[in-house]
């Protein structure tokens, strides 16, 4: 039995362009909806730290009869550590109203395209945003 010498076959440079092409295809798709996926992701965030807002100003309605605004250490603010942030990047503000019988919460990503509004009725309010400079952002700034 005689052995064969070993030789090495690579690729044509032809077939190495198609290689590239369609991973440059796939990626023009991926990319923009990969951005579409987290912004709503973003989203999402801000809505869910909404209902906890809401959630929390109910507990301290509960106790005192009266809503707080996010101030000092008394309120919802207690809750969440005295930040200006609930989540990483979500700016909030409550704010009272009618001898604090009533109030509206707000919040919003940073990175996100909507702005979120709640309030003691239990009405929930989006808008859509063009930047992450919005009242809920403006107030914790």
């Amino acid at each position: 039995m005689q052995l064969k010498p070993f030789s090495i076959q690579g690729f044509t440079l032809i077939e190495l362009m198609i290689v590239v092409a369609i991973i440059g295809i796939l990626s023009a798709i991926a990319i923009p909806q990969f951005a579409i996926y987290r912004q709503k992701a973003f989203n999402i965030s801000a809505l869910s730290d909404l209902h906890n807002l809401m959630t929390a100003e109910e507990a301290e309605y509960s106790l005192t009869q009266s809503y707080t605004p996010i101030a000092g250490n008394i309120g919802p603010a207690w809750l969440f550590g005295n930040t200006k942030f609930i989540s990483k990047d979500i700016g909030f503000s409550i704010i009272t109203g009618n001898s604090n019988a009533e109030f509206a919460a707000y919040t919003a990503h940073t990175q996100g395209s909507k702005e979120y509004a709640g309030d003691s009725q239990g009405k929930l309010f989006f808008k859509l945003i063009s930047n992450g400079a919005t009242a809920a952002q403006n107030e914790t700034s």
